[in-house]
């Protein structure tokens, strides 16, 4: 069966029964086309705010689009592994979304992990490249020759070293990412578990799985496009990727922030 056909099959999924005795229809996306249709409809209107930065939902789209060809340039393909490293920014969410674009699966990182615990997710997963954040980097960097799989670092600095590759760089790619052939039922993320009862185990997610749960999540919760959320919580757990896909699949804006502080949760939510 071919991709196209593939698709058309998993846009007809059967009603999905809910708790309110309503049915909702699945609509199979990617995570790729989700985004893109954001994009076209709602054009300049905010997507992500973090700090006094903010990006609309075609801004959003145009950027990771950038970031994705980059990748793309760096021998990044469907199927590859790659880990992303660093406290709540934007960059973390463009990072999820590129990876998305060429068909590779993120691999979130716990940011305070310690080299040994980094060292085992990356080793696991089999991760290609990592996209870090300065505060991690000595930790990738103690353990870079353990792990065989990592050929690339990416480093999300102002002052990147010759060893790394620097972030911003990459998003002044011009060219558009290359088409990929992504279904609904492909692999798009692998998150560990948090190792209560042993090691963490790599959890495959699907690009359906989460269209599909966002897009129920929301209608049960009756969201919309006048909506905002705070999302404090890490970007590397499922909460939050989760409510991330919720806003973005109704049209609503996403306010970061770095870590759960008290006082700057405050001060946001005035906003």
């Amino acid at each position: 069966m071919g991709g196209g056909e593939k698709r058309k099959e998993m846009r007809n999924y059967t009603f999905f029964p809910v708790s309110q005795g309503r049915s909702l229809p699945l609509k199979g996306l990617t995570l790729p086309e989700l985004i893109n249709n954001q994009a076209e409809r709602l054009g300049e209107k905010t997507l992500l705010r973090f700090r006094d930065e903010a990006l609309s939902y075609k801004d959003f789209n145009e950027k990771t689009d950038r970031l994705a060809k980059a990748f793309q340039n760096l021998g990044i393909k469907k199927g590859d592994r790659v880990a992303i490293m660093f406290q709540n920014c934007l960059e973390v969410v463009e990072s999820y979304f590129a990876i998305w674009k060429t068909g590779a699966w993120a691999v979130p990182v716990n940011p305070v992990f310690t080299p040994h615990e980094a060292e085992y997710v990356l080793t696991d997963s089999g991760a290609k490249m990592i996209v870090v954040g300065e505060e991690q980097y000595s930790r990738i960097e103690s353990i870079r020759g353990k792990v065989s799989s990592l050929g690339m670092v990416i480093l999300n600095s102002d002052n990147p070293t010759a060893q790394v590759i620097s972030y911003n760089s990459l998003t002044k790619e011009s060219q558009k990412t290359e088409p990929v052939d992504i279904a609904p039922d492909d692999v798009c993320q692998i998150m560990y578990t948090s190792g209560t009862e042993g090691r963490p185990k790599g959890v495959m997610t699907t690009h359906g799985g989460y269209t599909d749960n966002a897009f129920i999540r929301s209608t049960i919760l009756e969201l919309n496009e006048k909506d905002i959320t705070l999302i404090p919580l890490p970007l590397f757990h499922m909460f939050a990727v989760s409510t991330l896909l919720n806003f973005i699949t109704i049209g609503g804006t996403v306010i970061i922030t770095e870590r759960f502080q008290t006082e700057e949760v405050l001060l946001t939510t005035r906003w």
